[in-house]
């Protein structure tokens, strides 16, 4: 049984969601992963892959395998229940990464 405490129990069924997405490995972000904000400046993803972001994806689902990230604000987004860095393009083997929830 689900049950609003206070107020006029706007955010139950929002709360409720968010706990079956994050339940299911599907939502969220790591906002530490390893020693990864020691991390700064461009990066190979080498030393991404170091720290423990072994998937590194486009927007569209695109594995990325060469390259360099600026690292200075790394939040993988939580996916299947494991940290998945997205990125986007910002010239030739320089990637921006996003953050997602």
């Amino acid at each position: 049984m689900l049950a609003g405490l206070g107020g006029n129990q706007d955010g139950v069924i929002g709360a409720l969601a968010a706990v079956g997405l994050a339940a299911g490995g599907q939502d969220g972000r790591y906002l530490l992963l390893g020693n990864s904000r020691d991390l700064t400046g461009l990066q190979p993803l080498e030393a991404l892959r170091a720290v423990g972001m072994d998937d590194i994806r486009t927007l569209d689902g695109q594995p990325v395998e060469a390259g360099y990230v600026l690292a200075d604000k790394l939040r993988p987004a939580r996916r299947a229940g494991r940290p998945v860095l997205f990125v986007e393009q910002s010239g030739d083997h320089y990637w921006l990464p996003l953050k997602l929830g």
